[in-house]
């Protein structure tokens, strides 16, 4: 195989990996800024016992992410489109499928240091009791999900 082949299919295949590995969780990020999961969030809130204070803190915590994670979800799923049409190409253009591999890396990287940051934005919000039984309540709606999905 021709060097310049080689490192086409080697970047194929890193952009293939890098477009499906981040599927799933670019899934579950979409339907989370949709807003579906908008009344189990809150049945959660509820069963929390928050002060007005903390439930102010967290309504504003999660509009803020919810416009932000949309926009960052619309910009990975416009780059994934823009890879997608280079690589079906006769004569993809490799630059491009780097640039635009680098350009997906970031936005992920933005989504997942915007969950992080949620994450300790909310220990800051809550009690440690309280933060307990939301991680506990989140992880046992979480495998839920999971054995749905495999019925």
């Amino acid at each position: 195989m021709k060097p310049l082949n080689k490192q086409m299919v080697i970047l194929v295949a890193i952009a293939l990996g890098l477009v499906f590995s981040g599927a799933a969780y670019a899934k579950m990020s979409e339907e989370e800024a949709g807003q579906p999961n908008k009344d189990k969030r809150d049945q959660i809130i509820q069963q929390l016992n928050l002060t007005p204070q903390q439930e102010a803190q967290i309504k504003q915590l999660q509009r803020f992410n919810r416009q932000k994670a949309k926009e960052l979800l619309l910009r990975l799923k416009e780059k994934r489109k823009e890879l997608a049409d280079e690589l079906d190409k006769a004569r993809s253009n490799t630059i491009i499928i780097r640039a635009l591999i680098a350009q997906l890396k970031d936005i992920q990287g933005r989504l997942i240091e915007q969950r992080v940051n949620d994450v300790l934005k909310m220990k800051e919000i809550l009690t440690p009791e309280q933060y307990q039984k939301f991680n506990e309540t989140l992880k046992n709606m979480r495998k839920r999900n999971i054995e749905q999905k495999r019925r």
